[in-house]
């Protein structure tokens, strides 16, 4: 081609046309057909540019070379061409590194860097993604700190000689491009299990998106409400609570936008975004109920905590006020406290607020629909039964509230089919027992206490929950038998080891607690709970590292398999 014109003219058609291509969408049966007819059309640019005399001194032209290398790498990612894709990508930005942050060059450099991240992210490269990622927020912060106006050159300016219709478009696909490192940056810090430096990462990404009101309401929101748990663990409740007020009200927004648009949705489409929207308001308030459940555990140990015990994990300094400014006016946050509770008074309206969002979370997430979803909801409205507890001193309140756990969960147990929720059924009724446990020690602290003889209801009714404890500890052992030979595995599974010696020696104690009418009933019980206890002694004879790792529990067994058979002994004797 002799006219410099007809270069430029064949570099904007086929520009033109490889946008076009790249956000086509293609047929199930020939899902890359588009993509193919971009890489044809870019190579015939990339033919052309590397042609062009002393190319390499001439900046501008030098950084078409590179944005047509950038984009031939983003389509070899597209069509799963990895190799292909790092070998285009590492070229691009080798050509434009040592003038990166330079009008022309900074878009490409920072968007090429972002997907070479990107890539060997995929690939768990997770070193090498930090290291081009860090590079391309260098290279912004370098552009930025600059006291120049040059705008930015976008790719549509470079190939076609056309200016944005929008002013400072360079600018804005700057920040997005860069929001995207920060997004890249949490993404590859979490999958390291630096949860720290991904959190962070993650909060300049969620202010940057709604600072610059460029964001997507309902990810936003779920991306905001996971920062909160984050924060919830490191004990910064006044930046969870903020985080959790935002992303509900970036939801309650987006829903009364959708209701109130001009130009309304078809009413199939409008319910598919409202059925989103509610299922993920469910998430958020299910966020709520954690905060609650934590700020409640918080103030427990920081009641309790004494000086030889571990310290109260406080925020870093780096967590404290991690807000999102431009939302603070619009924001609900007094519905619940962020301060520690010192008082039942304290504790109730955190009781009450996480369980009016354990009830609006299973008007989406009901039993029928979402089991698993409505059965975990339970045992977060349990555990707030149970933080609020600690803070009564009343004991019938007390036991009350055990009851109401003890309901909700028997509830939820008679619901599922353990053949297909054997997890969360183990997990109950490790807590019912547990609870049925603690009801029982209640019960008999107030007899303790009062000196008063107990009717024989009274007395019946302990039993009855020593009865109902064992049988839910020992439905949770019996969960582990071999169906094929119909009795307890050789080797427990390693994750639920302990806790099935555990559940064992629990049912044990439990007994120890039975109320006995007469010799022969003490006698019966006596021998059931030499059972639980010669199971802890056999599987330790046979595991010595459990033998180790749990010597307190084996001595426990091993001090009662000696004293239980002479009680029994001088029982029989006496009922003789």
């Amino acid at each position: 081609m002799d006219s410099s014109n007809e270069v430029k003219n064949l570099l904007k058609e086929n520009y033109l046309k490889v946008k076009q291509l790249i956000r086509a969408k293609d047929p199930d049966d020939n899902p890359y057909k588009s993509q193919y007819e971009a890489k044809e059309l870019l190579n015939e640019m990339k033919n052309f540019l590397e042609q062009i005399e002393d190319k390499e001194n001439d900046i501008r032209e030098c950084a078409k070379l590179a944005g047509v290398y950038f984009l031939l790498g983003t389509v070899f990612m597209a069509t799963d061409e990895n190799a292909s894709a790092e070998d285009h990508l590492l070229k691009c930005y080798k050509m434009i590194e040592d003038s990166s942050d330079h009008a022309d060059n900074i878009l490409c450099a920072t968007a090429c860097l972002n997907q070479i991240g990107l890539l060997y992210a995929r690939s768990l490269k997770n070193e090498d993604a930090l290291s081009f990622l860090h590079k391309s927020a260098e290279i912004y912060k370098s552009f930025t700190s600059k006291e120049s106006d040059e705008e930015p050159v976008t790719f549509l300016t470079m190939f076609t000689d056309t200016s944005p219709k929008t002013e400072k478009y360079g600018f804005v696909i700057l920040e997005k491009t860069h929001t995207l490192t920060l997004y890249y940056l949490a993404q590859v810090y979490t999958a390291m299990d630096r949860r720290d430096e991904g959190a962070m990462y993650c909060f300049k990404t969620l202010r940057r998106q709604i600072e610059s009101n460029d964001f997507e309401p309902i990810e936003w929101s779920v991306n905001c409400a996971t920062m909160s748990q984050f924060l919830v663990e490191k004990n910064a409740f006044k930046e969870a609570r903020h985080h959790l007020a935002a992303a509900t009200f970036v939801l309650d927004q987006h829903l009364s936008e959708l209701l109130n648009k001009e130009t309304p949705l078809e009413s199939e489409e409008l319910e598919a975004k409202k059925e989103e929207i509610s299922r993920r308001r469910s998430d958020v308030l299910r966020c709520w109920v954690k905060y609650c459940i934590m700020l409640l555990a918080f103030s427990k140990d920081r009641l309790t905590a004494d000086g030889d015990g571990p310290e109260i994990e406080l925020p870093s300094k780096e967590l404290v006020g991690l807000s999102f400014p431009s939302l603070s006016d619009s924001l609900k946050e007094d519905v619940v406290t962020c301060d520690p509770l010192l008082t039942f008074d304290d504790a109730r309206p955190v009781f009450l607020f996480g369980q009016k969002c354990c009830n609006e979370a299973t008007n989406y997430y009901t039993l029928t629909e979402h089991a698993s979803d409505y059965t975990n909801i339970c045992l977060d409205h349990s555990q707030l039964y149970l933080g609020l507890a600690f803070f009564e001193d009343d004991e019938d309140r007390q036991c009350k509230m055990l009851k109401r756990r003890l309901d909700l969960l028997s509830n939820v147990i008679k619901s599922l089919n353990p053949n297909y929720y054997l997890d969360v059924c183990r997990e109950i009724w490790m807590s019912l027992g547990q609870i049925c446990s603690d009801m029982v020690g209640l019960k008999l602290m107030k007899i303790r206490l009062t000196g008063e003889s107990p009717n024989t209801q009274k007395l019946m009714k302990i039993n009855a929950l020593v009865e109902d404890g064992v049988n839910h500890y020992t439905s949770f052992i019996k969960s582990f038998i071999d169906r094929r030979t119909n009795k307890m595995p050789t080797d427990y599974p390693k994750d639920h080891e302990q806790t099935i010696i555990l559940a064992n020696l629990y049912a044990a104690r439990l007994y120890s607690k039975y109320v006995r009418p007469d010799k022969a009933k003490s006698i019966e019980i006596d021998k059931k709970s030499m059972e639980f206890y010669q199971s802890i002694v056999d599987y330790a004879r046979s595991h010595k590292d459990v033998a180790k790792e749990m010597s307190a529990e084996v001595k426990i067994a091993d001090d009662m398999l000696l004293l239980l058979p002479y009680k029994i002994t001088r029982l029989s004797e006496f009922a003789n």
